[in-house]
């Protein structure tokens, strides 16, 4: 299991490396824009790397996560609640948080060679050095204690810090997507909402933030630690290039994300779906599966 690395071909079209923003939506509009940009991706031969926060409380479904194990009876009346395309338990996302989306075609083709995820644990192990260096670079950590997880992993002092989520799309694209918790996780706020395991939960308050190793510990600083945090990995994701881009394809996702998120992601049919097989599960999604 492993990303093969290629002599560059000359033949195909250099991968392109687009950064398409930093905003602030729903979380079943960030996941909207997620599976659009993986339709893209192949079939222009662009990377795109987003960051976002969301702009409430919300609960996300692993994609085969049974709502009934994951969620406690009325979250859905409470918190905005919706299920994303790759795999792993049920998450809770909210200001304190930033999320991040690697998303581009399965072949890479860059100046240096080309680069091709065979499979998801391939694809955490090359983005997850990457992530692993922003995050040394961006806080004020021992560079030590960051190590990359066996599988979807980045650890502080071998805490799970950063957990991504991966998925391979039908048309030869993935996305690599996750959350960086700024600040310490709202105990409370998720005890409301989310059946936890017990020993997961009670792990929850030593989890480290971002914020701990920045500025420090000041809560005031949540905004530049994330500004540094972007900065960083920004610098550190393998490119030979990085672009914008550009307004008019910008506009075109955000305008399909919207109905997209009105016809599937808000959907009671997609939270609970009857389609599939769905797995009861209570661990929490950052510490999930280490």
């Amino acid at each position: 299991m492993h990303a093969t690395a290629a002599p560059r071909n000359t033949e195909k079209t250099f991968t392109k490396v687009a950064f398409f923003g930093y905003d602030t939506f729903s979380a079943q509009k960030n996941l909207a824009v997620d599976e659009i940009l993986e339709e893209i991706a192949e079939r222009e031969n662009i990377l795109f790397v987003r960051f976002y926060n969301f702009s409430g409380p919300a609960a996300i479904l692993g994609s085969s996560c049974d709502p009934d194990s994951g969620l406690k009876p009325g979250a859905e009346k409470k918190i905005e609640v919706s299920r994303r395309i790759t795999a792993g338990t049920t998450a809770y996302v909210d200001g304190s948080v930033l999320g991040y989306s690697i998303i581009g075609p399965t072949s890479l083709n860059f100046e240096s060679g080309e680069v091709i995820f065979n499979d998801r644990i391939a694809m955490h192990r090359y983005f997850g050095v990457a992530i692993a260096a922003a995050l040394r670079s961006a806080l004020h950590v021992d560079p030590d204690a960051v190590s990359v997880g066996k599988k979807f992993s980045v650890k502080i002092n071998g805490i799970p810090f950063v957990s991504n989520g991966q998925h391979f799309g039908k048309s030869h694209a993935f996305t690599c997507h996750g959350v960086i918790p700024i600040l310490p996780w709202n105990v409370e706020a998720i005890n409301e909402v989310l059946n936890v395991d017990p020993d997961d939960y009670s792990r929850i308050p030593s989890m480290p933030s971002a914020i701990q190793f920045f500025d420090g510990g000041n809560e005031d600083g949540a905004e530049a630690c994330k500004a540094a945090i972007i900065k960083a990995m920004l610098a550190a994701i393998p490119k030979d290039a990085l672009g914008d881009a550009g307004s008019s394809l910008r506009g075109e996702v955000l305008e399909r994300a919207d109905a997209l998120a009105e016809r599937k992601y808000k959907g009671a049919w997609w939270v609970r779906r009857t389609d599939i097989r769905l797995d009861p599960d209570t661990r929490f999604c950052p510490l999930y599966p280490d």
